[in-house]
C-alpha cells in the first residue's frame, strides 16, 4: 500500500538521506526576506548553514524577483519597529509616572526606584535610538551596505532560473486560471488578488516542475506560507505538504521526490544533518518570527479578503444602480414620446371643442343644436382625458427623473469614492502581503 499510495506517507529515513545529500535546496522569497528580520546571530547562523551548501542551492527566477521588488518595503518595515517600539515605551513610562505621581507621599516614590526606572528607560531608548540611527544610515547609504542584500546576491549568483517569455507566462496564468476553479494547489488562496499577481504562487511551482524535467533530482522546498494550498491541514495541524504538489513533482521528476520545510525546521535539520552550527536561539528566533508573520499574515488576508468581499458588493451595487439608471432612462425616453403624443391629443381635442362650440353657436335648428351640445360634451369629455393623461404622464415622468438624479448622483459617488477607496486599500494589501 505504501508503494501505491505514498504520497500520502512521510519520507522514509533512506529518502530523507538522499534529499539531503542530493536535493536542490530552494528557498521561497518569504524565507529570503525574513533573513532581513532575523537578529544578525540568527541570519549568520542561517546563511551559514546556506554557505555549507551552496553547490546545491537554486530559486526560480520568480523568487528572485519577488526578493528584490519587495526587499526595500521589508527593510523599511523594520527600520518603522523602531519608532513604533519606543512609542510604545514612551508611553509606558507615562503610565508609570502617573501612577507614582498618584501615590505621592509614599517610601517608593520618594526612594531612588524612580530614578532608577527613569534612568534604565532612557538607556533602553537611547540604545533603541541608536540602532534606529544606525539602520537609517544604511538606508541613507542606498542599500548598498545590506549585507544581507551581499549576502543573498553571493548565495545565488549564477544560481537563479532562466525568466519566462511572456507567451510562456501567458500560458501558466490561463492554466492558473482553471486551477484555482478546481482548488488545485497551489495558489488558488491568492485568486482574490489582481492578475497577474495571483498567479505568483503557481509560476514558482511551474518553473520548479521545469527545471527538475529538463535534470530530474529531488528537492527540498522551505517555505514559510503556512496557507493550505500548499500543506496539508487538518484540524489546524499540518501533516505535510499537499499530495497533489507531491505526485505533480514526482511525474514532472521521472520518480523524484520533494519535501517541504518551514525554514525553522530547516535550519534544525541542517544542524542535524549537515553539520552546521546551529543554535537552539536561533531556532527560537525563526519560530517566533514565522508564528508573527503567520499571525500578522493572517490578520492582513482577513481583512483582506473582507475588504474583496466589500469591493464585489459595491461593484454589485454599480452593477444594479447601472442597470436601474438604463431601465429608468429607457422609461423616460418613452414617456417623452408619450408626453408629446398626449400634448399632441390636447391640442387636437381642444380644436375639436373651439369648433363643437362653434356649431352650437351656429345651429338653427333644435335637432342641430342637440347635436352640437352632444359633439361639444364628447369633444370636452375627450379633452378631459387627454389632460388627465398627460398631467399623469408628466407627473410619473417627473418622479422617474427624481429617482434618476438620485441614482445617478449615488452611482457617481460609489464609483469616485467608494470603489476608489476600497481600491485603494486593496493594492496596499496586496503589497504588504507580498513582502510576507
Amino acid at each position: 500500500m505504501r508503494k501505491e499510495f505514498w504520497e500520502y506517507y512521510p519520507p522514509s529515513e533512506r529518502e530523507l538521506e538522499i534529499l539531503w545529500r542530493d536535493g536542490t535546496i530552494i528557498l521561497d522569497a518569504n524565507v529570503l526576506l525574513h533573513l532581513h528580520r532575523y537578529g544578525k546571530k540568527t541570519r549568520d547562523e542561517f546563511v551559514n548553514a546556506l554557505t555549507r551548501n551552496s553547490e546545491r542551492l537554486w530559486i526560480p527566477y520568480q523568487v528572485a524577483l519577488e526578493y528584490q521588488r519587495n526587499r526595500l518595503g521589508v527593510v523599511h518595515s523594520q527600520l518603522d519597529a523602531y519608532s513604533k517600539i519606543e512609542g510604545l515605551i514612551t508611553e509606558s513610562v507615562e503610565n508609570v509616572s502617573k501612577g507614582f505621581a498618584a501615590l505621592k507621599a509614599h517610601p517608593v516614590t520618594e526612594g531612588p526606584y524612580l530614578a532608577r526606572f527613569r534612568r534604565s528607560v532612557k538607556a533602553l531608548l537611547d540604545g533603541i535610538s541608536q540602532q534606529q540611527s544606525e539602520h537609517r544610515d544604511q538606508l541613507r547609504g542606498g542599500i548598498a551596505d545590506d549585507e544581507v542584500w551581499r549576502a543573498v546576491s553571493d548565495l545565488y549568483e549564477g544560481r537563479v532560473g532562466p525568466a519566462n517569455t511572456e507567451e510562456k507566462l501567458r500560458r501558466i496564468y490561463e492554466e492558473g486560471a482553471a486551477r484555482y476553479d478546481e482548488k488545485v494547489p497551489p495558489g488558488y488562496l491568492d485568486a482574490g488578488k489582481e492578475e497577474p499577481d495571483r498567479y505568483g504562487d503557481l509560476v514558482v511551482w511551474k518553473q520548479i516542475l521545469e527545471s527538475v524535467s529538463a535534470d530530474p533530482r529531488p528537492v527540498i522546498f522551505v517555505t514559510d506560507d503556512a496557507k493550505e494550498d500548499w500543506w496539508n491541514r487538518v484540524h489546524g495541524k499540518t501533516t505535510g505538504a499537499r499530495v497533489e504538489l507531491l505526485r505533480e513533482f514526482a511525474e514532472a521528476s521521472g520518480g523524484h521526490r520533494i519535501h517541504f520545510y518551514r525554514p525553522g525546521e530547516f535550519l534544525r535539520r541542517s544542524g542535524e544533518r549537515l553539520d552546521a552550527n546551529v543554535s537552539k536561539s536561533a531556532i527560537e528566533e525563526i519560530r517566533s518570527v514565522s508564528k508573527s508573520e503567520e499571525d500578522h499574515a493572517s490578520l492582513l488576508s482577513r481583512e483582506y479578503n473582507d475588504l474583496v468581499a466589500r469591493l464585489g458588493e459595491a461593484r454589485r451595487d454599480a452593477e444594479q444602480y447601472d442597470h436601474e439608471i438604463s431601465y429608468l432612462m429607457g422609461q423616460i425616453s418613452a414617456l417623452d414620446l408619450d408626453v408629446d403624443r398626449l400634448t399632441s391629443d390636447a391640442r387636437e381635442a381642444n380644436a375639436r371643442l373651439g369648433s363643437a362650440s362653434q356649431l352650437a353657436e351656429d345651429a338653427r335648428s333644435e335637432t342641430e343644436v342637440k347635436a352640437a351640445i352632444n359633439m361639444r360634451s364628447l369633444a370636452k369629455h375627450n379633452l378631459n382625458e387627454r389632460q388627465v393623461a398627460l398631467s399623469e404622464a408628466v407627473d410619473r415622468r417627473d418622479r422617474l427623473r427624481e429617482r434618476l438624479l438620485f441614482l445617478q448622483s449615488r452611482r457617481t459617488g460609489l464609483a469616485s469614492d467608494e470603489i476608489e477607496r476600497l481600491q485603494a486599500r486593496r493594492r496596499v494589501l496586496e503589497q504588504r502581503l507580498r513582502r510576507r
